[in-house]
């Protein structure tokens, strides 16, 4: 697939005459090495994809337990200055909340 139609998404959604079974050749004229060969270029098409996801879901996994170990750290260090300083809450004219520095 080209860039574009990679970028956009829902693409991959869409059916095509290959996915369908269609062709343009009658179905009695093609050989069964032709059906062989494009089912196999599209099943090799499918695994890099599968591989190409799976890369990704696993650095998004790695980037999350990253930020999740800064948090929990950063929170450690707001509990300790609250001990140390607590500040009142202060409330603005809508009601929320607002943090000083």
């Amino acid at each position: 697939m080209s860039k574009l139609s990679s970028s956009l998404p829902g693409v991959h959604d869409v059916s095509s005459l290959e996915t369908i079974g269609r062709r343009s050749i009658p179905h009695s004229a093609k050989s069964a090495f032709l059906s062989l060969f494009m089912h196999q270029n599209r099943k090799d098409g499918l695994i890099t994809e599968k591989q190409r996801l799976e890369k990704k879901r696993k650095q998004i996994d790695q980037k999350l337990a990253v930020i999740k170990k800064e948090m929990n750290r950063l929170f450690q260090i707001a509990q300790k200055q609250e001990k140390n300083n607590p500040e009142p809450v202060q409330k603005n004219k809508a009601g929320k909340t607002v943090i000083s520095y």
